[in-house]
């Protein structure tokens, strides 16, 4: 073989990786969400893991929870899935009446204290892929708890502080436009990990 044609060859190679790679380049920008649409599917998952979280509502500070108000503190729970996740997206996380149960179990973790707001951030992301109105992600979100207190003299909270959990999980979400907003269809564990250094994907 002339060393013409051993050149030649090599060019043809070359060309042919420098099209694949640049197909694949291309590909992988069309599975990025614009710079208009990832801020939104971020706060959506936030939005998500926060309805998660046990709460109590403004309504029922200072109340003891009777199955009456039970009943209201769920109804409240799943309410806020709703808002951000479709029927397929809310029954992996709406426990019910465990729920409820996670709630006393944060109350007696404070000693009494009532968690009344939860925050998240995001921690981890990785776009696995989509385009359009459906997009696959990973992501972790670190979640801070606010707490407080009631007092029944005063009749208002007392001593009120934050909590941030270190640790969290990456989990891989479905994530469909309904409408104007975008919401959560599908949950999938993915990752445990006992902090965000664990982590190595660009958030």
């Amino acid at each position: 073989m002339s060393r013409k044609v051993v050149v030649l060859a090599i060019v043809v190679g070359l060309l042919a990786v420098a099209l694949v790679l640049a197909l694949m380049t291309g590909l992988s920008r069309e599975s990025r969400p614009s710079s208009a649409v990832e801020p939104q599917l971020r706060a959506t998952i936030v939005k998500y893991t926060v309805a998660q979280q046990p709460l109590i509502p403004t309504k029922l500070y200072g109340k003891t929870l009777t199955i009456d108000r039970c009943v209201t503190l769920l109804r409240t729970h799943v309410q806020d899935l709703k808002a951000v996740a479709t029927d397929s997206g809310i029954w992996p996380v709406d426990t019910g009446w465990l729920y409820l149960a996670m709630v006393r179990g944060q109350m007696r973790e404070l000693n009494g204290a009532i968690p009344i707001k939860w925050s998240g951030r995001i921690a981890y992301w990785d776009v696995v892929r989509g385009e359009g109105s459906t997009y696959v992600v990973r992501a972790a979100v670190l979640m801070t708890m606010t707490y407080s207190r009631w007092d029944e003299k005063v009749g208002r909270l007392v001593g009120t502080n934050t909590r941030t959990y270190s640790s969290t999980s990456a989990d891989e979400y479905t994530l469909q436009r309904d409408g104007s907003v975008w919401k959560v269809t599908r949950l999938e564990r993915w990752m445990n990990h006992d902090s965000p250094g664990g982590l190595t994907k660009s958030v």
